[in-house]
């Protein structure tokens, strides 16, 4: 009898052991484990931004992205992205926050490139923002362009060049 609760005590010290590392492994996967400061950043365009997305500054990871919030003004539509970074992190006031992507596969991510000021945001403040360029929305405008120019200059010119080229038969 004795043999069996010694078991049961084993069995359950290595289950709770097992549950408390679970705990921990999902605190340190979130990214939410420590202090952080909460700053912003003003978009036009937040295409593939989401809650969680890795906040970069030279190409280190220092938070992620808590809130995107749509600012509906009278003409046009910004989005107020709210991100949080480890706390004391010190982010030049010159510098911008660009959303950008490495490669065709790769996730999106808010890339803050460093100023050179030695004056730094305050946590709460916003950091200037540099749109993105989407590569795949610029291929499809010009193709568009192209099409359009093929239709209504193009053709009417071959046309016209036929027209001349059977004049001259």
């Amino acid at each position: 009898m004795r043999n069996n609760q010694l078991n049961y005590v084993a069995v359950g010290g290595f289950v709770a052991a097992a549950l408390a590392g679970l705990v921990i492994a999902v605190a340190l996967l979130s990214g939410r484990t420590g202090a952080t400061d909460s700053y912003y950043a003003i978009y036009k365009n937040v295409e593939g931004v989401k809650f969680g997305t890795q906040i970069m500054f030279e190409g280190y990871q220092i938070g992620q992205v808590e809130e995107i919030q749509p600012l509906i003004g009278k003409e046009k539509i910004r989005f107020k992205v709210a991100f949080e970074v480890q706390e004391g992190w010190k982010i030049p006031v010159d510098s911008t926050a660009q959303i950008v992507s490495s490669g065709l596969l790769a996730p999106v991510v808010l890339s803050i490139r460093s100023g050179i000021s030695t004056t730094v945001l305050k946590p709460g403040d916003k950091v200037p923002s540099k749109e993105s360029a989407n590569i795949f929305a610029v291929i499809s405008e010009v193709a568009g362009e192209v099409s359009e120019l093929s239709n209504s200059s193009l053709k009417p010119l071959l046309a016209s060049v036929s027209q001349a080229v059977k004049t001259f038969e």
